[in-house]
């Protein structure tokens, strides 16, 4: 598994192209900080990758609020121990 124990950040991971992203790097091993404004989307992406194994955890903000992208990384940073391997970004 290539990104084993690697902490993922993917945001947009509530639909499309980022969940797909969420699930593909959980099925290689990562920890993954799964982001979305819609907090019952990005749910759904974090139950799909815990049920077929995978490790994740969902965060929710919204890009258009500063206020809310620093409480979100500092929550991830809080979980996670600070350590952010790879960030993928899909906000829009």
């Amino acid at each position: 598994m290539e990104f084993a124990g690697k902490v993922v950040v993917v945001t947009g991971a509530g639909r499309g192209i980022g969940a797909a992203l969420a699930s593909a790097y959980a099925a290689e091993g990562a920890i993954v900080a799964a982001v979305d404004r819609d907090s019952s989307l990005v749910n759904e992406t974090v139950s799909q990758i815990t049920a077929a194994g995978g490790q994740a955890a969902s965060f929710t903000a919204d890009i258009s609020r500063p206020e809310e992208i620093e409480a979100v990384f500092k929550a991830i940073d809080e979980r996670f121990g600070g350590s952010i391997d790879v960030m993928i970004t899909l906000w829009t």
